[in-house]
Parts: C-alpha cells; structure tokens; sequence
C-alpha cells in the first residue's frame, strides 16, 4: 500500500502544469503556519492494534506548491515515529485533498515489529472546510521501510480531525 500511496503523491507533484518539480525547485516563505494534534486508530496485519496520538505541524516555507511539514506520533505501546516531508494540497471550493509523503525514524519501545528504524509514511486526508477557519478531514495512511529491511510489513492509521486554522 505504502507503494501505491507515494506513487500517487509524486505523481501529483509532476504533472501540475503550474508548480511541476520536474520543471523547477522553487523555495518560498508559507503565508500559513497550522498545527494538529489528533489521535488515530492503527491496524497491523487487518487488525487494529490500539490507537496513536500525533502532533503535525505545517512549516514556514514551500518548495513549489508543496507544504513542508513536520510530525510525531507515539502509539498506547509506545511505539515512536517522526519525520519531516512534504503534503501536496489539491483544493476546490469548500474541500482539499492532501497528499503526503515524509520519510522518518521509528522506534519500536513495545509495538509491532515493522522491521528496522526508517520508516516511509504516506498518506491521504479529505478536509471539508466548515465556517470560520475550523475544518473537519478524514485520512489513511500507511508507514512502512519501503523494502529498504528484509522484514517489511506495514502499519496504517485511519484518522478523523477536526481542525483550526491559526
């Protein structure tokens, strides 16, 4: 899975006529700083295993069209996750589509053995924006090392958020 939702995002960082990566790197100060805090269901082998708490925050600047952010997660067993990467935003009137990739370190303390210490998170969210700044978004996303360890399964999360723009 983690395959298919990575294609999906750098697919959709090329073929956007105007912010292509293919046509320039372009870096840039974000108009925009948000950060969430939400909690996630996680699901290992089809099974769901507990529930994680995670901050994400949006940084300071673009490359392209593309937000850079940051993010950390813990599960109920302590299992640790932080990565830096990128969330391509496809937006229409009253919803966005966000397409994230960012690789990471995990560590395992007493969760599931995912295989080794770098860890690949890819991911899609839906946003409704309601009134006044505030949204809600539903995602998945999938983490795993990308075959880079022998031992590769993979972790998901399916998340619900309500947010705050700042």
């Amino acid at each position: 899975m983690n395959g298919f939702l990575a294609a999906v995002f750098w697919s959709s960082t090329v073929i956007n006529p105007d912010y292509s990566l293919l046509k320039n790197i372009n870096i840039s100060k974000s108009t925009n700083s948000n950060s969430y805090f939400g909690i996630s269901n996680i699901y290992f082998e089809d099974k769901n295993i507990g529930f994680e708490t995670f901050f994400l925050k949006t940084e300071p600047f673009l490359i392209n069209n593309l937000n850079t952010i940051s993010m950390i997660s813990i599960t109920d067993k302590k299992g640790l996750w932080f990565g830096y990467g990128l969330n391509n935003s496809l937006k229409a009137d009253f919803m966005e589509i966000n397409l994230s990739f960012l690789p990471g370190i995990y560590i395992k303390n007493d969760e599931v053995d995912l295989g080794g210490w770098i860890m690949f998170r890819s991911g899609v969210e839906v946003l409704f924006n309601l009134k006044e700044n505030n949204s809600i978004s539903f995602g998945f996303d999938h983490r795993s090392s990308g075959d880079i360890w022998e031992y590769n399964p993979g972790l998901e999360t399916i998340f619900l958020k309500f947010n705050k723009k700042i």
